[in-house]
């Protein structure tokens, strides 16, 4: 899942952290974290435009939680 993550491959949403786009599987980052399930929830704007913006996330711990949602290791 991880590979067909970073080819863009069946990915319906963007994640944007300190301006670098990581294509997502809405599924699979909602899964892991309610407050992307929230945002993502089609009563947001993130849910109608595909793209949350997180500022005050980083790029490395962002990198690598994506890594692990497609890997199916979120911790419970």
């Amino acid at each position: 899942m991880q590979a067909m993550r970073e080819a863009g491959m069946f990915c319906d949403a963007t994640v944007i952290v300190e301006g670098i786009t990581f294509p997502v599987h809405r599924v699979v980052i909602a899964a892991g974290s309610e407050v992307l399930a929230a945002m993502f929830a089609a009563g947001f704007l993130e849910g109608q435009k595909l793209t949350a913006e997180l500022p005050e996330v980083r790029t490395l711990p962002a990198s690598s939680l994506l890594r692990a949602g497609a890997a199916g290791k979120f911790a419970p």
